[in-house]
């Protein structure tokens, strides 16, 4: 049974239909720009933020609706939330700006899915939007969409969560809030979700089929 299950894994990285890798972004490495330490709290520092993966990098910058550079912060929350404990000590926090200003990611390489979880301390009634386009900016093609009702949940306990997929995802919109706050929330743990490169499974099949042929010989 062992050597059948070999033989099917060996045939499909050959076929190039590889098992996905997920790369994972907390932000708890880097160095905060907003918190309780600042003054004022959600001062804006950033523009523009790189988080660099396995599969892709991400370029993460923050849109206002007339297309101008909107700005956002990393949240220090050590001594701010509750939040929820999956969520550490560091988040994506655009509440310089609560009004207007989607987030935009772009993918330095095609990617197949990305998901990320949000929330805030309730208050209002949010809802959380995500959209996927084949190319670098919103005037591409649209690949996919999802739409979340958060509601009235609040931290630490009600998480929302963002996903979508295709098969070439350049760039990601995704924006979450209420009626009267459209960008009241803060956002962590993005997954990415890639396919290695065909010729490398393929690379991969065949040294594991080889290994099965001398076992049969030996």
């Amino acid at each position: 049974m062992k050597s059948k299950t070999l033989v099917v894994l060996a045939a499909v990285l050959v076929s190039g239909q590889a098992f996905a890798q997920v790369d994972l972004h907390d932000f708890e490495q880097f160095a905060p720009t907003s918190g309780a330490q600042f003054n004022p709290n959600h001062p804006g520092s950033l523009q523009a933020f790189t988080l660099v993966g396995m599969c892709s990098n991400i370029i993460i910058r923050r849109v206002s609706v007339t297309g101008a550079p909107a700005t956002f912060d990393i949240h220090d929350h050590t001594n701010w939330g509750p939040f929820p404990p999956s969520w550490g000590n560091r988040s994506l926090n655009p509440f310089t700006d609560d009004q207007q200003g989607a987030f935009w990611l772009e993918f330095t390489s095609p990617v197949q899915g990305f998901s990320l979880e949000y929330g805030d301390f309730g208050g209002d009634l949010d809802i959380g939007q995500m959209w996927a386009y084949d190319g670098v900016d919103n005037t591409s093609n649209l690949v996919d969409t999802d739409v979340d009702n958060y509601g009235a949940g609040a931290f630490p306990g009600s998480i929302g969560t963002l996903a979508v997929s295709g098969a070439s995802i350049r760039s990601v919109y995704f924006i979450a809030g209420s009626s009267s706050f459209p960008h009241s929330a803060y956002y962590d743990n993005f997954r990415v979700r890639c396919v290695p490169e065909p010729a490398t499974m393929a690379a991969l099949g065949l040294g594991l089929l080889a290994v099965l042929r001398r076992r049969k010989k030996s």
